[in-house]
């Protein structure tokens, strides 16, 4: 994929690296529950419709006011800011990548 993008004059501008581990909620079938391992944190991502979310972000301990909407890149500029580091791309240090 690389390649046919390269070909097509494209380049990449930001790459970031995560875990993932996916789960469902018995009663929610249209929601997917995202558990997120990235270099800046460990998030859990609700991904469905937006009855679906609110429904098991309750059911889960979370209320609206907990959520954020911000993208890793966001977060990780945030975080570049937080501690004094220059952005690049958000890459786990090479010993993190043979989980």
């Amino acid at each position: 994929m690389a390649r046919i993008l390269g070909g097509l004059g494209l380049h990449p501008v930001f790459r970031y690296e995560k875990f993932r581990a996916t789960y469902t909620l018995a009663g929610i079938p249209a929601l997917k529950i995202e558990l997120d391992e990235t270099p800046v944190g460990i998030y859990v991502e609700l991904e469905g419709p937006p009855p679906a979310i609110d429904r098991a972000a309750r059911l889960l301990g979370y209320a609206r006011k907990d959520y954020l909407t911000d993208t890793y890149g966001s977060l990780y500029l945030a975080a570049c800011h937080r501690d004094g580091r220059k952005p690049a791309d958000m890459l786990f240090p090479p010993t993190k990548k043979s989980r």
